[in-house]
């Protein structure tokens, strides 16, 4: 009997080294293919687990740094918000806008020019106040003039002094006086 021929017409007449041998050898074979057909499973699952624990443990990073900075951010929030309450008592109110009429009036008389036009624009709404274009024409010498603007800047509403132009009345003798006209944007507190 030859070890080296194999017969499967007569199987049951084999030796024994045979029969284990192929025995092994099948046994052998199925236990690697259902190893391999379950180690590709597990593998599919650990790479998506270890894809998840990549994605949790970067959302965990992000969410341990925003909490880590949170009292800078809620200490830079208070800081803006003292800064923007600071800024808005400086904005005038709708109901403010005659006592500001007056006030120009009265600035004028102080400084020794005539106010001989005050004529209020459309406003423009911005983000959180308004712009209040107030179109002027004054009449006085220079100085007079230079200061009106002065004393307009330095109010404690903010207002703010565009498009300045200053010209002769009539003819150009040397006592004439001066013709300025601007316009001065007055900023209002936005109601919500």
């Amino acid at each position: 009997m030859n070890v080296f021929h194999f017969d499967w017409d007569n199987i049951a007449q084999q030796s024994w080294l045979i029969k284990a041998s192929v025995i092994l050898f099948v046994c052998t074979f199925m236990v690697l293919l259902g190893y391999a057909l379950d180690l590709k499973k597990q593998n599919e699952r650990l790479t998506l687990a270890e894809k998840e624990y990549l994605f949790l443990q970067e959302t965990q990073t992000k969410k341990q740094n925003i909490v880590a900075a949170l009292s800078t951010i809620q200490q830079q929030k208070d800081e803006l918000t003292t800064q923007q309450n600071a800024l808005l008592q400086y904005l005038t109110t709708e109901d403010d806008i005659p006592a500001l009429v007056n006030t120009l009036n009265d600035v004028s008389i102080q400084n020794n020019v005539r106010l001989t036009l005050i004529e209020l624009q459309v406003k423009k709404q911005k983000s959180f106040y308004q712009e209040l274009p107030i179109h002027m024409e004054v009449t006085g010498d220079y100085s007079h003039l230079v200061a009106l603007i002065k004393r307009m800047i330095e109010w404690p509403q903010m207002m703010t002094v565009h498009d300045v132009a200053i010209k002769k009345q009539g003819s150009v003798q040397a006592n004439q006086p001066l013709v300025m006209t601007l316009t001065a944007k007055a900023y209002l507190l936005k109601r919500i």
